[in-house]
């Protein structure tokens, strides 16, 4: 759930997203929702790699939520379970 892909970092050296593949980079928004359970707001963006910053159009988002055996994933109306392998 934490592993989004190749951390990028701004020339601050602060993280502001992930590259999952040579097309597809991702900005995560991690919060605690009403549960008390992290969650993370994944999207999808488009990325100007020569001034590391993401344009405001989403192509695609998900939600992860933590549980007690993995993660839930909730994307287009479906919820996807992902267990811990042990």
């Amino acid at each position: 759930m934490d592993n989004y892909g190749e951390p990028i970092f701004n020339k601050n050296n602060i993280l502001i997203g992930y590259k999952i593949n040579n097309y597809e980079y991702a900005t995560v928004n991690t919060f605690i929702n009403i549960e008390n359970k992290k969650t993370n707001e994944v999207s999808i963006k488009i990325f100007d790699k020569s001034t590391l910053t993401f344009s405001n159009d989403v192509v695609i988002s998900w939600i992860d939520t933590k549980n007690n055996n993995g993660f839930i994933r909730d994307f287009n109306g479906f919820s996807y379970f992902y267990f811990l392998i042990t």
